[in-house]
C-alpha cells in the first residue's frame, strides 16, 4: 500500500478550490500537479515521466486529513503571478487586482497530511518517485511550504476520507494529465490543469456512513418549509424511480408489498438548516438521506442510483408558493458535512419538532397533565428509534436552537402534535439522530450538545 504524506513546514495550508471555494481536505489532483513541477526542476527524465504517468492512472486515493482543521478566510490585495504585464522597460510585472481577493487557509500544525492508494508500487517506479517528493517545495499556494515523504502502509483502516457516491466534490488525477502538459507548455504558468472530479466522504472503513447527502444550489427554503420538502422530494424520488423502471423498494418508499405501512424504519429525508449559529438564516442548505440501521450495502447502492437518476432528471424540484429549487452535490460547508450531525454525544436537542408518537389531544386543550405525558412520549420515540433509553428530558413549545422553528410556524403533512426536545442518555451516542412519528420527513432531527445546562 502506497502513501505520500504531506508535511506542512509553516503548520498551514493555503489553497482555493477553481469554484473560489476553502480547499479541504488538499486535493489529489493538487500533489499530481506539484510532482509535475518537480519534475519540471529535474530536467524531466524519462523514468520520472513513466512515474508520473503510472501514479495518474491509479484509483481515486483516500486521504488522512483531519476534517475539522481550524479555517482561516479574509481579503487581501494579492498581485496575480499568473497574469503578468509588460512594462515600459518590456520586463514582466505581476498584474495588481481591482478587487481583495479572498485567502483561505487551515492549521494542521505537525500532523501530516497522507494521500493513500490501495496498491504496491512498482520497484522501477519507488526511487524515481522519492525523488521526485524530494524536489518538491509547496503544495497548493507558494505559502504552503511542505516536505513529502513515501511510505509504505500495512492498512488504511482508520479514519479518512474515502471516495463515495455523493459528498465533497475534490479533484483527483486522470490518465493523459502529463502528457497534455508537456505537448502544451503555456499551461504551466496558469492556474486551469486538467483533472476529474469525485466525492469524497469522512468515514471509517468498514462503517459506512448512513448519509447520503446533497446540496440545495438554486432557490431558497426556509427551516419552516423542511417537511413540505422532504414530503415532495420523496414522491420526486419514487416518481423518477417508477418513470425509468427501477424497482420500487420498500426501503424507499416505507410499505410492504400489500401496501400496509413498514413497521421498522425506512429512509428518512430530513433538510439540513442552517441553525445553531449566532447569525444563523434558518435557510435549508441541503437534504441528508438517512439511511436506516439495518440497512445493507445494497440498501444503500439501490438510494444511491436512485438519486443518481434524479439528478441525470436535472433534480429540481417546486415547494408550494416557492420558486424552482435545484439540487447538486454536496459541498464544503459544515452544515452539510457528517460532524454537523454524527459526532458523539451525550445530550441531543431537536432543530426542527417532533412529531409524538401517539395520536394526542390538540395543543390548545393541553393542560399540565398532557405536558406530563410528554415526557413518556418522547421517550418511546427514542425507543422506535432504537435508541437507549434516555435519563432526563425537557419539552418546549420554544426551540433550544437560534434560526430553529416554533412548533406553530411548521409547514408540512404532520397529524400529530409538534413538540422541541431536549435528550440526556446514558452514554454517548453517534449520529444522526432522527426521532418521532414523522422521521421519515424530517420530523424530529436532532443536533448533537455537549451536555445540559
Amino acid at each position: 500500500m502506497l502513501a505520500i504524506s504531506a508535511r506542512f513546514l509553516g503548520g498551514e495550508f493555503v489553497a482555493r478550490t477553481p469554484t473560489q471555494s476553502s480547499e479541504w481536505p488538499p486535493h489529489p489532483a493538487r500533489l499530481l500537479y506539484a510532482l509535475i513541477a518537480a519534475w519540471y526542476d529535474g530536467e524531466c527524465q524519462e523514468a520520472e515521466a513513466a512515474t508520473l504517468r503510472w501514479l495518474e492512472s491509479q484509483d481515486a486515493p483516500d486521504i488522512v486529513a483531519d476534517p475539522n482543521a481550524p479555517a482561516e478566510e479574509y481579503e487581501a490585495w494579492v498581485p496575480m503571478n499568473s497574469k503578468p504585464n509588460w512594462d515600459k522597460k518590456g520586463g514582466k510585472r505581476p498584474t495588481l487586482p481591482k478587487t481583495r481577493w479572498a485567502r483561505s487557509s487551515r492549521f494542521v500544525g505537525d500532523t501530516p497530511v497522507a494521500f493513500v492508494w490501495d496498491v504496491d508500487v512498482p520497484a522501477q517506479f519507488e526511487e524515481a518517485l522519492r525523488r521526485l517528493c524530494g524536489r518538491c517545495t509547496r503544495l497548493g499556494s507558494a505559502e504552503s511550504i511542505v516536505a513529502l515523504t513515501v511510505q509504505r502502509r500495512a492498512d488504511s483502516d482508520g479514519p479518512a476520507w474515502r471516495p463515495v457516491a455523493s459528498g465533497t466534490m475534490l479533484r483527483v488525477p486522470m490518465p493523459g494529465v502529463v502528457d497534455t502538459i508537456t505537448r502544451t507548455e503555456t499551461l504551466l504558468p496558469g492556474r486551469v490543469l486538467p483533472c476529474d472530479w469525485r466525492a469524497y466522504r469522512w468515514s471509517h472503513a468498514g462503517q459506512p456512513s448512513r448519509m447520503i447527502t446533497v446540496a440545495l444550489t438554486r432557490g431558497g427554503c426556509p427551516v419552516e418549509h423542511a417537511p413540505e420538502l422532504a414530503y415532495r422530494l420523496r414522491r420526486a424520488l419514487i416518481a423518477v424511480a417508477d418513470a425509468n423502471q427501477l424497482p420500487l423498494l420498500s426501503v424507499l418508499h416505507g410499505h410492504n408489498e400489500d401496501g400496509s405501512p413498514l413497521r421498522e424504519t425506512h429512509l428518512q429525508f430530513c433538510p439540513l438548516p442552517h441553525v445553531g449559529f449566532q447569525h444563523a438564516t434558518g435557510a435549508v442548505l441541503g437534504v441528508a438521506f438517512v439511511l436506516p440501521p439495518t440497512a445493507t450495502d445494497a440498501d444503500r447502492s439501490y438510494v444511491e442510483r436512485v438519486v443518481a437518476t434524479w439528478f441525470a432528471a436535472g433534480a429540481t424540484l417546486t415547494v408550494t408558493h416557492r420558486e424552482s429549487l435545484m439540487f447538486g452535490p454536496t459541498d464544503s460547508r459544515y452544515t452539510l458535512s457528517e460532524q454537523r450531525w454524527c459526532k458523539a454525544a451525550d445530550v441531543w436537542q431537536t432543530v426542527i419538532p417532533m412529531e409524538l408518537p401517539r395520536h394526542s389531544a390538540k395543543r390548545r386543550t393541553w393542560n399540565q397533565a398532557t405536558w406530563n405525558r410528554v415526557s413518556s412520549e418522547v421517550a418511546r420515540a427514542c425507543s422506535q428509534s432504537g435508541l437507549p433509553a434516555p435519563v432526563e428530558i425537557e419539552a418546549s413549545n420554544t426551540p433550544f436552537v437560534v434560526g430553529s422553528p416554533n412548533h406553530r410556524t411548521i409547514r408540512g403533512p404532520r397529524r400529530r402534535p409538534l413538540v422541541h426536545a431536549r435528550v440526556l442518555f446514558p452514554h454517548a451516542i453517534e449520529g444522526p439522530v432522527v426521532i418521532g412519528a414523522g422521521r421519515h420527513l424530517g420530523y424530529g432531527l436532532m443536533e448533537p450538545v455537549a451536555a445540559l445546562p
